[in-house]
């Protein structure tokens, strides 16, 4: 998918994951880049995730990001291991104007702790921009990983 021209290969993977994770359908989130340490993910402000002053709602841009943080965070753990929603905390210091846009990135010291551990936590960095190229929201996620559970039912 890389390979093909970039409005292509956003559309494309717009669609994939949308067929994973239902909530870029609904939402109507598009990727605008993918890499195996960032995910830059573009929510509109459509009229069926507004709030009654007009704007994204607060959890739906916290959705947004959280999304953002965990592809990042599904790309890089081992096969065997499942990501983990630890913690989410976030603050509204400015109103949101139009659609957002989040960002989520590992550091490379991250990604070797994620690829070399079965187990363990970390802050995801992400980054929400609106329109007007403010940072309306801004917030920190904190994810774990474990291995999967064998089912012993057979």
């Amino acid at each position: 998918v890389n390979r093909l021209p970039g409005p292509i290969r956003r559309m494309l993977l717009s669609q994939g994951f949308g067929s994973f994770i239902k909530i870029f359908g609904t939402a109507g989130i598009k990727v605008v880049d993918l890499t195996e340490d960032k995910v830059e993910l573009y929510l509109p402000n459509r009229k069926k995730i507004r709030n009654h002053f007009g704007t994204i709602a607060a959890g739906m841009a916290i959705l947004h990001a959280e999304t953002a943080s965990g592809i990042v965070m599904g790309m890089n753990v081992q096969e065997h291991c499942l990501p983990v929603l630890k913690s989410v905390q976030f603050n509204f210091p400015k109103r949101m104007q139009g659609g957002l846009t989040a960002k989520a990135w590992l550091t490379d010291e991250q990604i070797k702790l994620i690829r070399n551990n079965d187990k363990g936590e970390l802050v995801v960095e992400t980054r929400i921009v609106d329109e007007s190229g403010l940072e309306p929201v801004n917030g920190k996620f904190i994810w774990a990983w474990t291995p999967k559970r064998v089912s012993n039912k057979g």
